[in-house]
């Protein structure tokens, strides 16, 4: 779901459709699958550097990283457990 610059998205299956974030500087990711892992393709990110805050499923921050984005895609293929919340921010 987008909302202005930001995006929500659920993640309930480790298998996914590549996910458009057009416009947006800020994504939600929150995974709802049996899997400790998110992979997902977000299509036409702003290019650039992003912060991702991983949090587990108490929404308490469990570490952070920089990725960056060299065209319009950017793969996620992150540690997320169970519950838990990836919170990606452009820098």
């Amino acid at each position: 779901m987008l909302s202005g610059a930001k995006a929500f998205i659920y993640v309930g299956s480790s298998s996914t459709a590549p996910t458009s974030i057009d416009g947006c500087e800020e994504a939600y990711i929150v995974n709802v699958s049996d899997a400790d892992r998110v992979l997902l393709t977000l299509d036409a990110a702003p290019h650039g550097r992003w912060r991702a805050v991983m949090r587990n499923c108490f929404l308490v921050e469990t570490r952070t990283s920089e990725l960056a984005t060299a065209g319009e895609k950017l793969l996620m293929d992150e540690s997320v457990p169970q519950g838990g919340l990836l919170e990606l921010h452009k820098i």
